[in-house]
């Protein structure tokens, strides 16, 4: 069966919220939104509208958290995955598969800025390692 009865719902929604908090810290002002804001070249009248009017940004960005730990948590399953180590090994590796590979050649064929690619596969590496660690140490096996 390619979705098991056998998931976690509980590790997926928190792996999917700690992807978003995640997101939020990284481009805080503490942490990272300076630079995400240079690399943007917007204007701070832009990126206060952009604020003002993200809420389908928002709520797209938590579907697609919740879909990703899902995917995570049935890959996991079938590769029996379900210590901490495993779960950062599995994080990584789904990472590179399927996040660097696919963004960072989409990002060099649309001339994107790279200083603001690096910050978001960065910021989707971390993820992709936190959310593999907690799918995997709650794993019901």
């Amino acid at each position: 069966m390619l979705i098991p009865s056998e998931i976690n719902y509980f590790a997926v929604l928190g792996a999917a919220a700690l992807d978003i908090a995640i997101g939020a810290v990284w481009y805080s002002r503490f942490l990272f939104g300076k630079l995400w804001k240079k690399s943007t070249g917007r204007t701070d009248a832009e990126m206060e509208e952009t604020r003002t009017h993200s809420g389908l940004a928002y709520v797209m960005s938590t579907f697609g958290a919740i879909i990703i730990s899902f995917a995570i948590a049935v890959v996991f399953y079938h590769a029996n995955i379900s210590s901490l180590l495993d779960g950062v090994k599995g994080g990584v590796f789904l990472w590179v598969g399927f996040v660097a590979a696919i963004i960072i050649p989409f990002a060099v064929f649309e001339r994107r800025g790279f200083g603001g690619i690096i910050l978001y596969v960065a910021y989707k590496f971390v993820s992709f390692v936190a959310m593999g660690a907690i799918i995997a140490f709650w794993s019901p096996r």
